[in-house]
């Protein structure tokens, strides 16, 4: 029988890595099964991080890092540089470590491994993460500018789609709007791995106190927290002790400290912030309910 053959791939990721938001999660973990499978797996990132977990097995490349250029915030002319930075550190890795294939995830990490394909012939996997369509508009207030980002979305999902080499999704809902935009019969859904908590025996929640509700995330608009604060003011209605614990990394700009602190003014609801992947599992393991409001 003939060994499984091993690849040298480069997981591109236009972010901070690693970090405690869902994304870094999932590059992470990926990539450490990858390694753990046997292949080379090199990580191109950005020049910051979150050193949260020990990293196993996988080499980390990052990109240059100037003075004053801040990664949290999704656009501005920050971001492109940092993504033209990228792409050199990628460039540069493809050709040193003699790349098989680039593993691109969410949006701007494709986009960047497609430029260094035209120069090196290496072939680009997109892991699609989200629907831009979906996602944009939820970053604007006006009509207007979230029909736009809406219309951009779109484009930029076409353009992903049409161009990779071969295309991940992450739930088959997902997978069907990306191959009726130029992906079909080069697209796979594969869903992120699900962790059980507790002991599976299909108990009923404790009742010695009040019920507790948790979200475990960060506090973006398009995580839909309006539609999960809606529901619980319905449930408090009726279960007046009711609890709803938002569980989160520490915020660290002030948008997303000021998005804390109003979500926080509504009865019943808490925020637990924590500063490790183990930390938020270990605190998601004491809810009676967990909940995902995302419609999208």
């Amino acid at each position: 029988m003939s060994a499984r053959p091993s690849y040298r791939i480069a997981v591109v990721a236009a972010c901070p890595f690693p970090s405690l938001r869902g994304s870094q999660v999932l590059v992470r973990e990926v990539s450490e099964c990858l390694a753990h499978a046997g292949h080379a797996v090199h990580v191109v990132t950005y020049p910051t991080a979150q050193h949260l977990t020990p990293i196993e097995r996988i080499a980390i490349h990052r990109a240059a890092k100037l003075p004053g250029l801040w990664t949290a915030q999704p656009f501005g002319w920050q971001k492109l540089v940092l993504d033209v930075l990228l792409a050199w550190r990628l460039w540069q890795v493809v050709r040193r470590q003699r790349i098989d294939v680039m593993h691109a995830h969410n949006v701007e990490a494709p986009l960047v491994a497609s430029v260094v394909r035209l120069l090196t012939g290496v072939p680009v996997v997109y892991h699609a993460h989200n629907a831009l369509a979906d996602e944009l508009p939820c970053y604007f207030a006006s009509g207007v500018m979230r029909w736009l980002a809406r219309r951009a979305g779109a484009a930029l999902d076409s353009l992903l789609a049409r161009t990779a080499d071969h295309t991940i999704a992450l739930s088959d809902r997902l997978a069907s709007y990306l191959a009726a935009r130029g992906a079909a019969g080069r697209i796979t859904a594969i869903p992120p791995a699900a962790t059980r908590f507790g002991n599976g025996d299909g108990a009923a929640p404790r009742r010695e106190r009040a019920p507790q509700i948790m979200y475990g995330g960060n506090l973006d608009p398009y995580q839909d927290l309006e539609c999960l604060l809606h529901g619980f003011a319905r449930l408090r209605a009726v279960e007046p002790q009711a609890r709803l614990v938002l569980v989160t990394h520490t915020a660290d700009h002030a948008r997303a400290g000021a998005r804390a602190a109003a979500l926080a003014q509504h009865p019943g609801v808490t925020l637990q912030m924590v500063n490790s992947f183990g930390a938020a599992m270990r605190t998601l393991a004491t809810a009676d309910v967990l909940v995902c409001p995302r419609a999208s």
